[in-house]
């Protein structure tokens, strides 16, 4: 029987550090990671930026999966058949053919547990 394992981050807000070598980021705790070598570029600093709103965006995801699946809860329950197939349609119209809510289900779990 497998067992679910249980990953935990340091908790935000995240900053990144104003010194260009080596970029660093922080949080309330002191450095939590360093990115790029001795002369890091603008791609780098902007991979730093993206890892410091990690936090942010993992609330957020788990958030808005709420939202979501709340949303679709209520058409279910109280709207007309072809709402579902409206939503489904609009949802595959921007790109999203996995399923409702496939990719934010498999972030939260690399997130979460280390395993998408």
């Amino acid at each position: 029987m497998a067992t679910e394992t249980s990953v935990t981050h340091t908790l935000g807000p995240w900053t990144v550090g104003q010194r260009r070598e080596p970029i660093r980021i922080y949080s309330r705790f002191g450095s939590i990671a360093t990115v790029g070598g001795e002369a890091p570029d603008d791609e780098t600093r902007s991979n730093a930026l993206l890892i410091a709103a990690s936090p942010m965006l993992f609330a957020s995801c788990k958030e808005l999966r709420e939202v979501c699946a709340v949303a679709m809860r209520v058409i279910v329950a109280q709207g007309p058949p072809y709402l579902i197939d409206l939503f489904e349609h609009e949802l595959q119209q921007i790109g999203i053919r996995d399923g409702f809510g496939v990719r934010a289900d498999q972030a939260i779990a690399l997130a979460e547990r280390g395993e998408p």
